[in-house]
């Protein structure tokens, strides 16, 4: 779902009650570049519409130039409609150049490098370091450095 085709849809002074409800439904399956796939059937179901409702609604909205069809035929005998947004994304939408506010926004999430992993304890340590050497060859270097590991792991 796009949320800026949702906003343009809302702030539209031309739709208002029923062809909204319906619009907002079929702004819903849009993709962020503002195309999407509607089914008539499905659109009944989920305005709670009757599907030839629905269809009007649809007309209404290509008449007033929200929505543009396009219908493309299949060979089994099936129809797909795409339609196409073609209300202006609001403007707190459209993109701005980054640090052109002068803001600076703090992380949602902590940075990794400073999280500490789960400690484990020293048997569960001991057991994942054996567990390792059987994926390591006898003699190479990480083989070496994992027996010295564990070798001080059990010293502890």
């Amino acid at each position: 779902m796009a949320s800026n085709i949702l906003a343009a849809i809302r702030r539209c002074p031309q739709l208002k009650g029923n062809k909204k409800f319906t619009a907002l439904e079929v702004g819903h399956l849009m993709n962020k570049s503002g195309y999407g796939r509607v089914a008539y059937t499905f659109m009944a179901m989920k305005t709670g519409y009757c599907r030839r409702t629905v269809i009007r609604h649809m007309h209404q909205l290509t008449d007033m130039h929200i929505y543009e069809k396009t219908m493309y035929r299949l060979q089994n005998g099936y129809a797909i409609n795409l339609y196409k947004c073609l209300l202006p994304i609001p403007a707190f939408y459209r993109a701005t150049p980054h640090g052109s506010s002068g803001d600076s926004l703090s992380p949602m999430l902590p940075d990794p490098k400073t999280e500490e992993g789960k400690l484990l304890s020293l048997r569960e340590e001991i057991r994942l370091q054996r567990k390792g050497l059987q994926f390591l060859m006898e003699g190479s270097d990480r083989y070496q450095a994992c027996l010295e590991k564990i070798q001080a792991l059990e010293a502890v």
